[in-house]
Order: structure tokens, then C-alpha cells, then sequence
């Protein structure tokens, strides 16, 4: 029930990386491990064999993969102690207040039911990202760019961490 993102198939050999890769419910970065695993982090699972990456066909974290989802990278960059979904950003003031489009600045979030990202700056036609998703070449944590109608047709809410010093 798991398949290796498409730019890590078929390798052959040994070669270096950069970046860590999606991973479907993955909380597993440089200081950070997804639920009950037996690493501490993503090189540290890398190194006791776990798979790179994942694509479930589940719903759920799949045991010995190693990486990344969109919330699970947002959860790891605010220092969160575990994995936070993404309807928790949107719908629970725990972590967040709602902001407009027009009041973005760098590292708020932009969120809707099922995925998420920080917005770094605007562009010629919308917004830079930094996210973790399956769309683009690579499969891992990267710049992405978005156009306004993209986000309002898709739904993205603006929201603003409450954790973050000015």
C-alpha cells in the first residue's frame, strides 16, 4: 500500500539528496518523528532503513516510511510536540486567528480542509508558498506558486499562528 514518490524510483545506485520527501501523515524532520517510530528523525530513519517518502492509499501514516505531509511540515516548523491536521488550523482558534487576503505576511498560513502551506511573498500573478506537496517535479518540501484565483476558487482561508513573535 505504499509507493515511492516517482523521482526516487528506479535509482540504482547510491546518490545524495536534497530536501525531505513527501510523506503521507510523515511528522519526520530534522528534529522531529512521526508517531510511535523507532527513530528520532528523518536521517535517523533514513539511516535504520525506513523508506524515503510515501504515497498512501490510505488515509492514515503508513509505519516505516519516513517524511513529510503538508501539516505534518507546518507542525515541525511552528515546534509543535505532534502532527496537527490541517482542519485544526482552520477550524479551531487553538493555534490560529483568520486574517484576510490582504493581511498576509511571511509565515502566515494558508489552509483549507485537507492541505496547507506558509505564504513567503506575492508574485507577478499571486503568491509564493513554502509547502510540501505531490504537485511539480519533486515531491518534497519546496517553493510552490499560487495565482489569487487559485486560492479563492479553491477556498484557502488566510490565518495567522498565534505562536509567532512579530
Amino acid at each position: 500500500d505504499v509507493f515511492m514518490p516517482y523521482y526516487l524510483q528506479g535509482i540504482d545506485e547510491e546518490r545524495e539528496m536534497e530536501g525531505i520527501p513527501y510523506c503521507w501523515g510523515g511528522f519526520d524532520s530534522l528534529h522531529k518523528k512521526s508517531t510511535n517510530q523507532k527513530w528520532d528523525n528523518f536521517l535517523d530513519a533514513i539511516d535504520k532503513g525506513a523508506a524515503a517518502g510515501n504515497l498512501g492509499i490510505t488515509p492514515n501514516y503508513i509505519p516505516g516510511t519516513a517524511g513529510l505531509d503538508c501539516s505534518g511540515f507546518i507542525s515541525a516548523v511552528l515546534g509543535l510536540e505532534k502532527r496537527e491536521p490541517s482542519w485544526n488550523f482552520l477550524y479551531s482558534r487553538q493555534f490560529t486567528d483568520k486574517i484576510t487576503y490582504n493581511e498576509l505576511l511571511f509565515m502566515d498560513l494558508l489552509v483549507k480542509n485537507g492541505h496547507m502551506f506558509f505564504y513567503f511573498d506575492d508574485n507577478n500573478y499571486g503568491i509564493t508558498s513554502i509547502e510540501t506537496n505531490t504537485m511539480g517535479s519533486e515531491w518534497k518540501v519546496k517553493f510552490f506558486n499560487w495565482s489569487w484565483r487559485a486560492l479563492r476558487d479553491m477556498e484557502y482561508c488566510a490565518r495567522r499562528y498565534k505562536g509567532l513573535d512579530d
